[in-house]
């Protein structure tokens, strides 16, 4: 929107000092007119040398009604103190004159003194302004227009132009060729549309040209910090005279010391968007108005804006994975403390997927301690003996926006009753980005605590561990493995941490040792089974004659058969035996066959 000139351009007006009017000798001063009635009439003052040549003999003044027609003289004054001519304009002619004079003075060898060439146009006159920049320290709207075409020119005068169409002069020059003019009064946010008069050698004005011309008006700058950009907008230009040059927008940027051209735009944009800048910035912003040849034609002042924006997280990753004793996984992360963090969320899936799905839990920024970059969650819910699991860290920005941590991977391990004595150990890699796996440990217990069973390389995850040595234990063994690994972690460098598989129990499957033959009398007087990692339940021993005739029958595994029938030894021979009992692991154990008694 334009808006006329402050008051204190009024003020700064009425206390200018007066700038008094250079007129050069042997000079036309002024051309005024037409005036008068039948016949009109142009007055044409002048200024003779200053220092003539010789004594006077005449001033001639000639006239044309164009500026490159042929001249007729007009007057002949013989008056040396006469210095104003009045022409009688011829009728039908034109109002439009151009005059000069000859000044004759008796100097032999030397020629007669010719003026220059005016004309009674320049009070029409209409002078255009080239440039209007607004410029810093010190402030000043600096207006430059283009140089009148009329010799009897001596200085300009410069005025803003108000919407009732009159004009409020805020200064003015003195020379044909200052045409330039600072105002360090006028105030940026406002359109004020200068305007340019000149000034003849008589001290008269010509017309103020109607149409005003403006800086460029910032109106806004603001930013965004969620879409982290900044937006500049401003008033379209509107080139106020004929023949409109080719116009376009640069839009420069500056950090203080530097100066950019970012974009060049049409003349219709009135906003642009910029990115390219970090928190905490501050930028300069500046619209240029450029014409084809770049000759900048308007500006408007520099406005300053401190980039804010929500910050996303620079470094965030998941730097420890383990399953800890109490079952549960524990999962440390890294994330920088300059992130503008809401919540937190703990995710996981049971496959390779690009973003684990599965919320396990959402904690706040605020309780993980906002000034620690490491911080620490943990899974209560997810059982790791059911398989190997993906974890990630999804942080919640004050724009709402999802930021995702690297992802990791926890190990799995299982156990599977290979053969008598042989547990089969399997277990997946470790997987954690950026991380290096050097090892992995091999953990048994078979109840007396974990104990390392072999160390394994990177891609080595399967082991038969063969626990035939340990007969005389209960049978139960549980496994666990670990991964050393190394992963670089922000302003601490490479970290070593080691992360652990579940903890997986198995029985192993009894072994039955029967003997074949007891002699009663003798040293191998007892018949009953040896049971290897049986710790058997619903025991049950029977013995039968050669009739199938129950003899003998144990309950416990401790209790043998020593040969007899109620207390009577048996005759030699053979005897069957049938020897049931319940695994510790829920197997049913059956052994038959047939014992010798030898005497």
């Amino acid at each position: 929107m334009k808006k006329t000139i402050q008051l204190k351009h009024w003020l700064a007006v009425v206390f200018m000092t007066f700038v008094s009017l250079n007129v050069t000798a042997q000079e036309i001063n002024c051309v005024t007119g037409p005036a008068g009635v039948s016949p009109l009439q142009n007055t044409i003052d002048f200024s003779a040398p200053a220092v003539p040549c010789g004594p006077f003999q005449s001033y001639e003044v000639w006239g044309s009604e164009t500026p490159s027609g042929a001249f007729s003289l007009i007057e002949t004054i013989n008056n040396a103190a006469q210095l104003t001519s009045v022409h009688d304009l011829p009728a039908g002619g034109g109002p439009i004159w151009y005059y000069y004079i000859v000044f004759n003075y008796n100097c032999p060898g030397n020629p007669p003194i010719i003026s220059n060439t005016a004309t009674n146009e320049f009070s029409n006159a209409s002078i255009e302004i080239i440039n209007v920049d607004i410029q810093e320290n010190p402030y000043c709207i600096e207006i430059t227009w283009q140089q009148s075409p009329y010799s009897q020119t001596v200085g300009y005068d410069i005025g803003i132009l108000q919407a009732n169409g009159t004009v409020i002069q805020i200064g003015s020059t003195s020379n044909i060729t200052d045409t330039t003019f600072c105002d360090n009064i006028g105030l940026s946010d406002e359109c004020g549309l200068y305007t340019i008069s000149i000034i003849d050698g008589c001290g008269n004005p010509s017309a103020y040209n109607p149409e005003g011309y403006c800086p460029i008006l910032i109106t806004d700058l603001t930013q965004d910090r969620c879409e982290q950009l900044i937006t500049l907008t401003w008033e379209q230009f509107d080139y106020p005279y004929p023949d409109a040059p080719n116009l376009t927008y640069n839009i420069l940027v500056g950090n203080g010391s530097d100066t950019t051209v970012v974009a060049n735009q049409a003349l219709a944009a009135t906003d642009f968007n910029f990115f390219d800048f970090l928190d905490g910035d501050t930028m300069y912003f500046r619209v240029e108005l450029i014409d084809d040849a770049g000759a900048v034609r308007s500006t408007s002042e520099w406005q300053e804006i401190i980039a804010q924006i929500v910050q996303p997280p620079t470094d965030f990753i998941i730097e420890y994975l383990t399953v800890n004793a109490q079952n549960e996984i524990d999962v440390y992360y890294y994330i920088d403390t300059m992130a503008e963090i809401t919540n937190f969320k703990l995710k996981n899936e049971n496959q390779d997927v690009l973003r684990p799905s599965n919320e396990i839990r959402k904690d706040d920024f605020s309780i993980l301690t906002q000034n620690n970059p490491n911080k620490y969650t943990k899974d209560t819910i997810t059982d790791p003996n059911t398989g190997s699991y993906y974890y990630q860290v999804v942080a919640n920005d004050s724009c709402n926006e999802d930021h995702y941590s690297t992802i990791g991977r926890t190990i799995f391990l299982e156990v599977t009753l290979a053969d008598f004595f042989k547990n089969r150990v399997q277990w997946n890699e470790f997987e954690l980005e950026n991380a290096s796996v050097s090892n992995y440990k091999l953990y048994r217990d078979f109840g007396a605590g974990m104990q390392l069973v072999q160390s394994f390389a990177p891609g080595d995850d399967d082991f038969m561990d063969n626990v035939e040595e340990y007969y005389n234990q209960l049978g139960g063994f549980c496994y666990r493995v670990d991964a050393d690994y190394t992963i670089p972690v922000p302003n601490e460098g490479n970290v070593t941490y080691t992360s652990s598989s579940n903890t997986f129990c198995i029985e192993q499957r009894p072994a039955v040792y029967v003997p074949n033959a007891i002699a009663p009398n003798g040293v191998n007087n007892e018949f009953k089974p040896v049971i290897v990692f049986g710790n058997p339940t619903n025991y049950s021993m029977k013995i039968f004659n050669r009739w199938g005739e129950l003899i003998f029958q144990s309950n416990s595994p401790e209790n043998g058969w020593f040969g007899d029938k109620n207390g009577t030894k048996v005759v030699s021979g053979g005897y069957p035996y049938n020897i049931t009992f319940k695994a510790s692991d829920g197997t049913d154990v059956q052994k038959t066959g047939i014992v010798t008694v030898i005497y």
